[in-house]
């Protein structure tokens, strides 16, 4: 990261990640960070001086000594879990082309936005965060809708269980439980990350996960995966694979009444938002912080 990002304050010692836990990006991070015993808090919105340099990309990360990073790979490698190589990371990608159908109703897509938490410890900057976070929104809305999937072209059921089969291709050559091993190692926190996704906001993906027979040795890699995140405040995935289990806790009424007081504030200033969103991508490109679908 640039040296500017080196040296704001500190205030606390826990991790701070900025960003959405409907993010798979910010999913593995925190996953990582959980799994490791780590203490963070998630903020919907960076301080200032990251924004002016990163926008809102998810995730960025406080690390407890106060240097800051950028992209997931990033962060998890600082904390010892090494990186996946290109043919894995594409996988990911992959797997993660359903999630697109997330905007398939852009309503239902910002209202369970809106009920996303935000851990700030200070009650008038969380509603601060939830104010601006419909730039946020608006923003992941148009970088998913550029991806151009649609309905068309988006994957088949049979190429879904295809995508899927590669990583439990790799649960059943494990010596251990999980992909890595005895112990969840980064191809389990992605893959798990990316199955968060699509139970946050469930896409047809998440029905050919639940349903498909060919995937029984990947589901019940996820009801291992559950058991050793019981305690993790983002499990999406819970209810869909465990009738028992609950989903993660949601943001308070006044909280959202900031977030939809925010989307008016928005929409009345959409087309200096607009233009905005179209400076910070384009500035994000040139410096390679964001390329095609990689970010979203």
């Amino acid at each position: 990261m640039a040296d500017h990002l080196l040296n704001l304050p500190i205030a606390e010692d826990d991790v701070i990640v900025y960003g959405g836990d409907h993010s798979p990006w910010v999913q593995a991070v925190l996953l990582g960070l959980h799994l490791k015993g780590i203490r963070y808090r998630v903020h919907s919105f960076p301080p200032w001086r990251v924004f002016s340099f990163s926008g809102i990309l998810m995730p960025a990360a406080r690390l407890a000594d106060g240097s800051w990073m950028l992209q997931s790979q990033d962060i998890l490698e600082a904390y010892g879990y090494g990186r996946l190589d290109r043919d894995e990371f594409k996988a990911i990608l992959r797997i993660l082309r359903g999630g697109v159908h997330r905007v398939d109703s852009i309503t239902r897509f910002w209202n369970l936005w809106s009920r996303v938490r935000d851990d700030h410890s200070n009650r008038l900057m969380r509603l601060r965060n939830f104010l601006l976070r419909p730039f946020q929104v608006l923003y992941y809305q148009v970088a998913l809708t550029r991806l151009g999937i649609t309905p068309v072209t988006s994957p088949t059921p049979d190429e879904m269980k295809a995508n899927y089969a590669v990583w439990q291709a790799k649960v059943l050559r494990s010596p251990g439980l999980f992909m890595d091993g005895e112990s969840p190692g980064l191809r389990d926190i992605y893959v798990f990350a990316a199955i968060q996704l699509h139970a946050s906001m469930p896409v047809p993906s998440l029905q050919v996960l639940q349903c498909a027979p060919e995937l029984e040795a990947l589901r019940s890699w996820i009801l291992v995966m559950q058991a050793r995140c019981k305690d993790y405040r983002h499990l999406y995935s819970a209810p869909y694979f465990d009738p028992g289990a609950t989903a993660p806790d949601v943001s308070s009424f006044p909280e959202r009444c900031a977030f939809w007081l925010g989307g008016v504030l928005l929409a009345l200033t959409a087309p200096l938002a607009g233009l905005l969103i179209w400076y910070k991508r384009r500035s994000l490109k040139k410096r390679g912080l964001i390329m095609g679908s990689a970010r979203f």
